[in-house]
This record gives C-alpha cells, sequence and structure tokens, in this order.
C-alpha cells in the first residue's frame, strides 16, 4: 500500500512538512487534521511520548535521510524530515 502526501482518510492523514515548520508543529497539525479540529482543540500532550527538542533537531536534515516513529496516546506517528503520517491505534 503507497502513501499518498497530502491524503486523509478516516483512520490515517499523510502531510508534508512545509519548509520553515518543526517537525513536533507538523505532527500536532498532522493530528489535529486527523480530528477535524485545530491543533489547539487537541487534548493530548505530545512531549510525554517524545523529545521535542530532540524530533525537531533530528528531522531537520535533508529530505528522507532521518525517520522517527512514536507512540502518544491514540496515535501511531512517523515522521521524517519532509512528512509526517499519523496513523489511529
Amino acid at each position: 500500500m503507497g502513501v499518498t502526501v497530502g491524503e486523509v482518510t478516516q483512520n490515517r492523514v499523510v502531510e508534508p512538512i512545509a519548509e520553515g515548520v518543526a517537525a513536533s508543529t507538523a505532527v500536532i497539525e498532522a493530528i489535529a487534521k486527523l480530528e477535524s479540529t485545530q491543533p489547539m482543540a487537541l487534548d493530548i500532550t505530545l512531549y510525554d511520548a517524545v523529545d521535542l527538542d530532540a524530533l525537531d533537531a533530528l528531522c531537520e536534515g535533508p529530505a528522507g535521510e532521518v525517520g522517527v516513529s512514536f507512540v502518544t496516546d491514540s496515535y501511531a506517528v512517523e515522521v521524517s524530515s519532509d512528512t509526517v503520517i499519523v496513523k489511529r491505534r
């Protein structure tokens, strides 16, 4: 099964990380999109699952060089330097 950037289904969202946007911010925005809400309306604490500074630092490199996966609340998250994939668990 392939991944299409910009894909949003009932259980998964695949979003590009815009230039200048921190990976941690992109994760929150992707979860909000999956839940059809605003990021500030989410009731999750991403920092309980991953070190946000480390995530941002790892994903600052050239596209495709780093991949980070983690689980938070009800989501499985995959982050690269240019894409975020969030799946409901």
